[in-house]
């Protein structure tokens, strides 16, 4: 934010947000994004992953930026963002996106009561039948 380059950043981000909008840049969009400091990309990153319009795969590319963003910069999300995650997480069945969410919510770093509430209510996605024959534990 310091640099030279700061005002070069806010116009790419600018750009780059609008990149998100288009399925055929998004994900290249995200990665970027993902690298410039600051409130708005961030929150933008995290309306494009809560989006459920957008398709599963890249919204879970977005969300993977997203976490990077809050890894790198701290959490910026509005207090709005947050909610949102803990709701879609508990309600979302794409497994692979609701590994997202939760990656997404443990890089928030919650107090320690929220964070042991959303464990106490965490409902793991059951994992597909599989035809192996299970192990006999009855002796």
């Amino acid at each position: 934010p310091q640099s030279p380059l700061a005002s070069n950043l806010d116009a790419a981000g600018e750009a780059l947000s609008i990149a998100l909008a288009n399925p055929e840049t998004l994900i290249h969009a995200a990665t970027a994004l993902a690298d410039i400091p600051g409130v708005e990309p961030q929150r933008r990153l995290a309306d494009t992953f809560l989006d459920p319009s957008i398709a599963a795969d890249a919204r879970g590319q977005a969300g993977a930026q997203l976490v990077r963003s809050i890894q790198r910069f701290g959490p910026l999300l509005t207090g709005r963002q947050e909610q949102r995650l803990v709701e879609l997480a508990a309600s979302e069945t794409d497994p692979a996106l609701h590994s997202a969410f939760s990656a997404v919510i443990g890089t928030l770093k919650p107090a320690p009561s929220a964070a042991g509430s959303r464990l106490r209510d965490f409902q793991p996605i059951a994992a597909p039948a599989s035809n192996s024959p299970q192990p006999d534990t009855s002796r």
